[in-house]
Formats: structure tokens, sequence, C-alpha cells
């Protein structure tokens, strides 16, 4: 979280939206384009101004070329963490449930509000309770994220409450904290109260 820091802003992510992923694979491919050629027309039809940022190292050719005035591919980046700041949602259609999707953890620690697959959250204990949008079809990833466009409040309040998420459940102390807390009282007997448990150095 030390380099993942809080930098969404309200007015910057106006008319922007991003699909984060290494864009040199299979699935990253196919993940944006069916954000490009099924979810952005519908949103495209509502707000024609919104940008789509393809955020990712090596896009091939098939996902360079759709670079427009609405369309921006960036290819690696030293610092996602501004593209994502300055975008209103990231866009998240995978399917598949398998994998820990590090990439939806770094776009809420940054504050940016997520639009996903419920596969993409798949595993991970998150849910529209952590701030995080779900659908499943591109007419409702569409909608979800029309609504984050157009409500600031909802959008603030998103931003906020992902921040918060990441920081309670992907924090140091949640994870590897939780780990050591674990060896404590598990492998070295020290707080369990166990006879003959081992005493740590």
């Amino acid at each position: 979280l030390d380099r993942w820091t809080y930098r969404w802003s309200l007015d910057d992510s106006a008319g922007r939206v991003v699909f984060y992923a290494g864009l040199g694979g299979e699935r990253g491919v196919r993940d944006a384009l069916i954000v490009h050629d099924q979810v952005m027309p519908l949103i495209w039809s509502v707000r024609p101004d919104t940008v789509l940022t393809l955020l990712g190292a090596n896009p091939p050719p098939v996902l360079t070329e759709l670079s427009s005035d609405r369309v921006e591919i960036t290819g690696f980046v030293d610092d996602p963490g501004t593209y994502l700041g300055k975008s209103r949602a990231l866009i998240c259609p995978f399917t598949g449930r398998y994998g820990f999707r590090s990439r939806i953890i770094e776009g809420m620690a940054t504050g940016t509000p997520v639009v996903c697959s419920p596969d993409a959250v798949y595993g991970m204990r998150l849910d529209e309770t952590d701030g995080i949008r779900l659908g499943t079809t591109p007419a409702e990833l569409a909608n979800c994220v029309l609504e984050l466009l157009a409500n600031h409040q909802m959008a603030q309040l998103a931003s906020v409450k992902v921040r918060e998420t990441v920081e309670a459940r992907f924090g140091l102390e949640a994870t590897y904290g939780q780990a050591a807390a674990w060896l404590d009282t598990t492998i070295l007997g020290r707080s369990s109260g166990l006879e003959g448990g081992l005493s740590g150095p």
C-alpha cells in the first residue's frame, strides 16, 4: 500500500474509464476487446465523450490499431496508478474462477471504483458491500459505469469504500500479520495454552 497510494480524483476522472491487464497475453487481449467491442459502445451511446484507456504492457497490433481520440493505449508504464487515479471506473469482465486478480486490488488501492464480473472477484471475499459494482453481461457492466459517470456522489463513496476495503483486507496487518499470528499460536504455541507447546526464541 506504500506504492499503491490513494490518488483518485473526482474531477480528473470525469469521462474516463480504464481496462488494466497484461495486454501481451491471450486473456488480456480477449477481455480488452470485450470492453472495447461490447461494453464501450453501450457507454458511448449515452456518453460519447467517454475515453477508454487500455492500460498494460505489450499490447499487440489488434489493440494498438484501436487507438483514437477516445481510445488511449498506454503500453508499459512505470506508474499505473497515475492512469487508474484519473479514471471513473476500472472495468474487468474476467471469466473463469481461478487466480487472484491483483490488478483489481491495485485499482481499489488507488481509490478507483471497480466494475467487474462476479468471476473477477471469485474467492477474494469481495462483493458490492465493499464498494465494487458487479455485472455479468456487457449491458450490466455498461450500466454500472454509466451510473458512476452520472452520479458523482456514488462515485466518491465507492472510491472511499474500495480504499478502506483494501486497507482492512489486504494491508500488511491483515495478510502477513495474520500469518505471523498463526505461526505464534499454531506452530510455536505461544498463546495457545496447550501443555508442552513449543516456546519461542
